[in-house]
């Protein structure tokens, strides 16, 4: 007799009516569920900063912790470009102010963490190094906390599924507080706005810390922390905005990511809410970036620039640890919560115990909490109004004469492995592949040099400019694959 898999955690047989989501009618606006969050780690009676893992089982999946000192230094690797030519981007003799805004994927989050190696190898960065602008400020954590605010490094343990250790030395000093502070940015002025976890253009917009709560009772978002940490000394970061700062500088030039941050938070936290995030990002997300467009031509006459479009969440690696389709391979028969429909598993304990202990013939007959995966209907709701979220950013780059880089196509390509740069390098967009750091949700250095390149294919095009790409292949052999 095979053995059946009976996997049935208590308090989920309960909510097993919650597995299905209506779509939402297009007339009904639907403001998005905020995601459940675990508590940020306290000392005393003092809140500290949560880590950006891509998972809620820290608990579980951190099995324990690395040293890492780096030593990556990519400067070298761009002295003595020749000055391109930037077509229409700026009049002659004009000096180019470029700056970016975004979420973490501007910012340079990689491996669950921000971190000074991420943060120059970011894509904003990259770009401004070709476009032969040397002197693009991010706001890089010091030599001392170059770990940032600590990172995840995967482990090898001969299965395909995930493991991590966490990188604990030389991190950023967090000092516990309403809201926690980050040891500030001490550079020139920032050019690089990238806001992690919930930040980019939405909190930017805002007053930084603001005093609404949220469900743990914060009057600060994760978002917020990261803005207060680049502010410059003196500014209240309680009765200014992030944006307001920004426009203070001369800017003819912009990089403009609507970040999708708020979506993975929602993916590891409260995946139901997914159809609704996405409605709201359809109906409001368009509204942002374009009042974002309008202040930057008002404030300071800048009106050519790159806008993004989004992944679709199926095409991230994060969702190919465990597949439905390993299941089927190994399993006689398959009943989840009563179906065998396709679904996307979230990386957690239940789901990674069920894989791992899965026999070939098996049969699998169990209940998962609806946390653990994605099921169908949630992610054609998610997957249709983010495409329509995107058609909407086409049609206003067209309008607005910009150039876009069209982020879900790009991922499409990488998800099938059918991504060959330029100069021949081979793109990998599997869970131990070359494009995905690991946390299967944000790129590599290679990754982020792929939408460095993309980047500057969308800007000679639009603006008739000749900024040469990235070479891969030799840009490969300096960072690594991680």
């Amino acid at each position: 007799m095979k053995k059946i898999i009976r996997f049935l955690p208590l308090l989920t047989i309960a909510i097993l009516a919650s597995c299905s989501s209506e779509v939402l009618p297009p007339q009904v606006e639907v403001q998005p569920a905020p995601p459940v969050v675990n508590p940020p780690s306290t000392t005393g009676n003092e809140t500290l900063l949560p880590p950006l893992y891509p998972f809620s089982d820290k608990s579980y999946f951190i099995k324990g912790e690395s040293s890492v000192t780096s030593n990556v230094d990519i400067s070298a690797f761009f002295q003595g470009n020749n000055t391109p030519n930037l077509g229409t981007i700026v009049n002659n003799g004009e000096k180019l102010n470029l700056i970016a805004m975004g979420g973490g994927l501007t910012a340079g989050v990689r491996n669950g963490g921000l971190y000074r190696v991420g943060q120059m190898t970011s894509f904003p960065n990259l770009v401004a190094w070709q476009m032969g602008m040397n002197n693009f400020q991010s706001p890089l954590f010091s030599a001392s906390e170059a770990n940032g605010t600590g990172y995840l490094a995967l482990v090898d343990d001969g299965s395909s599924y995930p493991t991590w250790k966490e990188v604990k030395n030389n991190v950023t000093t967090v000092k516990a507080g309403t809201p926690p502070i980050l040891t500030k940015y001490q550079g020139n002025s920032a050019q690089n706005y990238g806001l992690p976890e919930n930040g980019g253009l939405t909190i930017a917009s805002r007053v930084v810390n603001t005093e609404t709560l949220d469900l743990l009772g914060n009057r600060w978002s994760v978002g917020g922390v990261f803005a207060s940490r680049i502010l410059p000394d003196g500014i209240d970061d309680k009765s200014v905005s992030l944006r307001e700062q920004i426009l203070k500088q001369p800017i003819n030039f912009y990089l403009l990511e609507d970040d999708s941050d708020m979506l993975i938070s929602l993916i590891k936290n409260n995946g139901n809410a997914l159809s609704s995030y996405g409605y709201e990002r359809y109906t409001n997300g368009p509204k942002i970036l374009e009042k974002t467009i309008e202040m930057l031509y008002e404030k300071a006459k800048a009106d050519k620039g790159v806008v993004f479009t989004w992944p679709i969440i199926t095409d991230l690696a994060y969702f190919n640890w465990y597949s439905l389709e390993e299941l089927k391979t190994k399993a006689k028969s398959i009943s989840i919560n009563g179906n065998s429909t396709d679904m996307l598993f979230i990386p957690s304990q239940t789901v990674d115990i069920l894989f791992r202990n899965l026999k070939k013939g098996d049969d699998v007959f169990t209940v998962l909490p609806t946390s653990t995966f994605l099921n169908t209907q949630i992610l054609n709701n998610n997957t249709q109004f983010i495409k329509q979220y995107n058609d909407r950013i086409r049609a206003l780059a067209k309008e607005k004469g910009l150039a876009i880089v069209d982020l879900e196509k790009i991922y499409h390509q990488i998800h099938l492995n059918q991504y060959i740069s330029a100069d021949g390098f081979k793109i990998d967009g599997g869970t131990r592949g070359n494009f995905f750091s690991a946390d299967g949700i944000y790129p590599t250095a290679i990754g982020q040099a792929v939408i460095a390149n993309e980047v500057i294919k969308a800007i000679n095009q639009t603006y008739n400019a000749t900024i040469p790409q990235i070479n891969l292949l030799a840009y490969s052999k300096l960072v690594g694959t991680e």
